[in-house]
């Protein structure tokens, strides 16, 4: 997949989340609006039955809407770092990349001039150069393959152990937090 693309895709549904934040965030201030409205009216007049159950339902509304908030606001900070570590990786594989590719070049600019110079000189010895420089630009390559396997390996277990030890740090996490509650633990 083109990362390129990928960080396009990543970037469109930071967008989306951020406009879904700020239609959230208008909502909200029309229902504060509104319950502004309702308590004047509250204040000028005694409630009946049903103000307060409408009342109660809008109040009901509003928490749930600040809860959503919450979790867009948790969702867009999580998407932000996840997109910043695609981003590193991104570079990183491409610095990679530009590195085989200078590396590749130079070997190729290197075997040119080698070739233009031994072709004045005896044939067999053009020979002999030529068998060895092809052999130091096969090193190359295969320690520039091994290079970029070693990456996709180091990425992999990169993401292995982080969805491997996430749970974990958030289950001590959690209990840390149980037992700072039930007074077991003192924190100085």
């Amino acid at each position: 997949m083109n990362p390129l693309v990928s960080s396009m895709e990543e970037q469109s549904r930071n967008s989306l989340l951020i406009v879904e934040k700020q239609e959230l965030e208008e909502k909200d201030l029309r229902f504060y609006q509104k319950d502004l409205e309702a308590m004047d009216e509250v204040a000028n007049k005694e409630l009946s039955k049903e103000d307060k159950d409408r009342f109660e339902k809008q109040l009901h509304d509003m928490a749930i809407m600040v809860e959503r908030r919450k979790i867009v606001a948790e969702t867009s900070m999580e998407i932000d770092s996840q997109s910043s570590e695609i981003e590193r990786l991104l570079r990183k594989n491409y610095n990679i990349s530009a590195s085989y590719e200078e590396a590749t070049a130079a070997v190729v600019v290197q075997w040119r001039n080698q070739v233009l110079k031994f072709t004045q000189m005896n044939i067999c010895y053009l020979r002999g150069n030529l068998q060895k420089n092809k052999s130091r630009a096969e090193e190359l390559s295969a320690e520039v393959m091994k290079l970029s396997a070693q990456l996709q390996h180091d990425v992999q277990a990169y993401n292995g152990l982080a969805r491997m030890y996430k749970p974990v740090f958030r289950n001590i996490e959690s209990s840390l937090m149980k037992m700072k509650q039930d007074g077991s633990v003192t924190v100085q």
